[in-house]
């Protein structure tokens, strides 16, 4: 209803991995507490029965850098097949439910040999996450902090189908994603109530009040930052 390509950020991923279902059972399943840390490991795929995590890593210059949300059917850590030396971190945001596949089952012969489909499946999910880093990556090195501030609120938006809705993500977390620090959200935010464009911004509930000129501030484009790195 109100693109942007921030949108992917804020829509929690669901059952991307469902046709796995079937062989969980053969796994070991782990329960998780809320605000746990799960490291990513070159062991163990991760596939998420029940809950919610967000996946985040450090950047080369000490940020650190909240990079998408999964729910429940969704296979992580999948960096770990690859031998891919970028450490990515998992925070629970709920009771998590977890089950370790080895890496080494998944990719033996008998394997993929046996179960086709999930390979195909698993290439699609990559091919869906890669294209939500690209956009990703993109927005954060052309746009102003005012910008993607707004394209993070629109995206909410999209998610909800309304201009008044609870997001359940806080200030703090969309800094986290944006690369900005919470006082650079809030100040955003600020602005944006003086001009009459939102209204209440919690965690709890978020009232845009006129969807079109946030829209056209999410749309300004700025050159490439200088002092932008990961």
């Amino acid at each position: 209803m109100y693109p942007t390509s921030f949108a992917h950020l804020f829509l929690r991923l669901t059952n991307v991995n469902n046709k796995w279902d079937f062989l969980l059972p053969n796994f070991k399943q782990i329960v998780y507490k809320k605000n746990s840390i799960i490291k990513g490991t070159e062991q163990f795929l991760f596939f998420l029965e029940k809950g919610i995590i967000h996946t985040s890593f450090t950047s080369i210059s000490g940020t650190e850098w909240i990079f998408i949300f999964q729910q429940q059917g969704c296979i992580f850590n999948e960096l770990a097949i690859f031998d891919n030396p970028m450490k990515f971190q998992y925070t629970t945001n709920t009771e998590c439910t977890i089950r370790q596949i080895p890496v080494k089952t998944v990719q033996s012969l008998d394997f993929i040999e046996k179960y086709p489909d999930l390979y195909i499946n698993f290439i699609e999910m990559l091919a869906l996450k890669e294209s939500i880093s690209y956009s990703y990556f993109s927005d954060l090195a052309y746009s102003s902090a005012k910008s993607k501030v707004c394209q993070a609120i629109l995206a909410l938006a999209n998610e909800h189908g309304k201009a008044v809705f609870n997001p359940g993500i806080t200030q703090s977390e969309i800094g986290a994603m944006l690369g900005l620090h919470q006082t650079s959200v809030a100040r955003v935010v600020q602005d944006l109530r003086k001009e009459h464009i939102l209204g209440a911004f919690t965690k709890n509930h978020v009232e845009i009040f006129n969807l079109d000129l946030l829209k056209q501030i999410s749309e300004e484009v700025n050159a490439p930052q200088e002092n932008f790195y990961f």
